[in-house]
C-alpha cells in the first residue's frame, strides 16, 4: 500500500492518539474495576458507609447547653454564709461555662540531631464562668464577701481550707438528664478575677451579666 503524504497530517495524529488514550484508559479502569471495589463514600463502599454511619449515630451525642455547676463549701467552712449559698439556685444562674481537663507541662532535650519531649509536671487550669446576677446582686456581693474571707482588714491571708470552695461541672445526658452525667469533674477552687465590664447606658433591656475567673487550688480530689 502506497504512502499516502496528504493523509499524513496533523489532524490525522492528533485523533489517532486521542483514541488510544482512550483506549488505555478504557482498559485501566476495567483492570482497576476488577481489582478494586468501587468505594466513593468517604472512602468505603456504599454498604460499608451505611455500617459506619448506623454505629456513629448509635453512639449518641453530649449538647453544649446541656451543663452543670454545683457549689459546695470545703468542708463546711464559712462560705455556706455567701448570699449564692443561701440555695440551689446559683448554679442555674451560669449562662457560659469553661471547664479545663487538661493542662501539662512539657521539657524539650536535645538527643543528637533530634528533639524528645518528656512531663515535667501540670499547670493548675482557671475555670471561667459567666453568671446572671440577680435583684439583690448575690454575685457581686458573694465575690466581695468571699474577698475578705480570703485576706483580713490587716493584709494577712487566711488558710486555704477557710476559703476554698468544691465545684462539681460536667455535662449531662439530653435523655437522661442529672441521674446520668458523662462529663464529672470536681474541683477546689477560689475566685481570682471579676469585673463588671459590660456596663453600658444603651443597654436598658439587656441582663447584667458577671464573669468570674475561679483558681483551682488542687487538682485532685480526696
Amino acid at each position: 500500500m502506497a504512502f499516502n503524504v496528504g493523509k499524513f497530517n496533523e489532524i490525522s495524529v492528533k485523533s489517532t492518539k486521542n483514541a488510544i488514550s482512550g483506549f488505555v484508559a478504557k482498559q485501566t479502569d476495567k483492570k482497576l474495576n476488577q481489582t478494586f471495589k468501587q468505594k466513593r463514600w468517604f472512602g468505603h463502599s456504599g454498604d460499608e458507609a451505611q455500617a459506619i454511619l448506623k454505629q456513629v449515630y448509635a453512639l449518641g451525642q453530649l449538647l453544649a447547653a446541656n451543663y452543670f455547676i454545683k457549689f459546695k463549701p470545703y468542708r463546711n467552712n464559712n462560705l455556706s454564709s455567701l448570699p449564692m449559698m443561701q440555695d440551689s439556685l446559683t448554679g442555674y444562674l451560669c449562662t457560659e461555662a469553661t471547664i479545663p481537663l487538661l493542662n501539662l507541662n512539657f521539657e524539650q532535650a536535645q538527643v543528637g540531631m533530634f528533639q524528645t519531649s518528656r512531663l515535667v509536671g501540670t499547670n493548675l487550669p482557671e475555670i471561667q464562668l459567666v453568671f446572671i446576677e440577680t435583684g439583690d446582686g448575690r454575685i457581686v456581693n458573694s465575690i466581695l464577701l468571699w474577698l475578705k474571707m480570703m485576706v483580713n482588714e490587716d493584709g494577712t491571708l487566711n488558710p486555704p481550707a477557710e476559703y476554698a470552695m468544691r465545684l462539681n461541672a460536667g455535662v449531662f445526658s439530653k435523655d437522661y438528664g442529672l441521674d446520668l452525667k458523662p462529663i464529672d469533674c470536681n474541683f477546689l477552687i477560689c475566685p481570682s478575677v471579676s469585673n463588671l465590664d459590660a456596663l453600658n447606658a444603651m443597654s436598658v433591656s439587656e441582663v447584667l451579666l458577671v464573669p468570674v475567673t475561679f483558681q483551682v487550688l488542687r487538682t485532685f480530689m480526696e
